[in-house]
């Protein structure tokens, strides 16, 4: 997607980027000061189940090269999610029973049949969707208290107003004009 020139399509992007980077780096600063880390078998074991989508090594490695990572980077990205989702389930509580599990397992297999591998062998990708639905209704809670705790806020400028809006204004300068002041001025 080419955003040359289009400066409010690339500060909202540059924004969202940012918003995110410093999301990840309050909750990962947050989950060190409780001292929860996940173990290195943990990421291994995430790290091998991404590796196994693909059939032979060398898709693993030019994935990873589109994707602009090193193996080291993969683990080190796999390392700070799984310690993100540990930290947001052990703020909200949250636990997925076996009983969740096989209910969702039982849903998919309505749905696709036959072809659903065995439970045991979905069991940790069943287990990750249903923390991901639980985790994405109380992440945004979190990080608003976290941002307030570490007093965070982003100073980014946005962008210069576009041509009319500023012919706008030299037309009118002694007057602050809302939206709908101005879409007044504009109809007139």
């Amino acid at each position: 997607m080419d955003i040359s020139g289009d400066k409010e399509t690339e500060y909202m992007i540059t924004l969202q980027i940012l918003q995110n980077h410093i999301n990840q780096r309050v909750l990962l600063a947050h989950a060190k000061k409780l001292g929860l880390e996940v173990s290195n078998e943990d990421i291994q074991e995430q790290y091998e189940m991404i590796k196994d989508q693909f059939e032979v090594e060398a898709d693993f490695e030019t994935a990873l090269k589109q994707a602009g990572l090193t193996k080291k980077e993969l683990e080190e990205n796999i390392k700070n999610d799984l310690t993100i989702r540990l930290l947001i389930m052990e703020e909200a509580g949250i636990v997925v029973t076996d009983e969740e599990i096989e209910e969702y397992y039982e849903q998919l297999l309505m749905y696709i049949g036959e072809d659903l591998p065995p439970l045991e062998e979905i069991r940790i990708q069943i287990e990750q969707e249903l923390q991901n639905e639980k985790m994405q209704d109380t992440l945004m809670f979190i990080l608003e208290d976290l941002k307030k705790e570490y007093e965070i806020e982003i100073l980014m400028e946005a962008p210069k107003p576009s041509e009319p809006e500023i012919e706008i204004q030299e037309e009118f300068p002694d007057m602050e004009h809302s939206g709908e002041e101005m879409e007044m001025i504009i109809e007139e």
